[in-house]
């Protein structure tokens, strides 16, 4: 966006702005991140990986199947069918 506001950017504002507390087990929030993480794996893995990884050790939304799916689906286009399965059986 010439000029404008980037979605990433957005996410990026939106997920420093919004409170984790009283917010970490609602699933809108999670849906926040899980936006931002995506937005992230256009430009560098790694930063997705975080993403993901941060939520896990943070407790954010890991009763919702949608954190273990987006993150399974993530490694399966970075490659890592592996890796997808686990993190699928693990939100089993």
């Amino acid at each position: 966006a010439r000029g404008g506001v980037t979605l990433f950017k957005l996410y990026d504002w939106a997920t420093k702005t919004v409170p984790r507390s009283g917010n970490s087990k609602v699933e809108d929030y999670l849906r926040l991140w899980l936006g931002y993480a995506r937005e992230q794996a256009r430009s560098d893995e790694d930063d997705a990986r975080d993403t993901f990884k941060f939520l896990k050790s943070q407790r954010i939304g890991q009763k919702y199947a949608c954190l273990y799916t987006a993150w399974a689906a993530f490694e399966r286009e970075a490659g890592n069918p592996d890796k997808a399965a686990s993190i699928l059986a693990k939100g089993l």
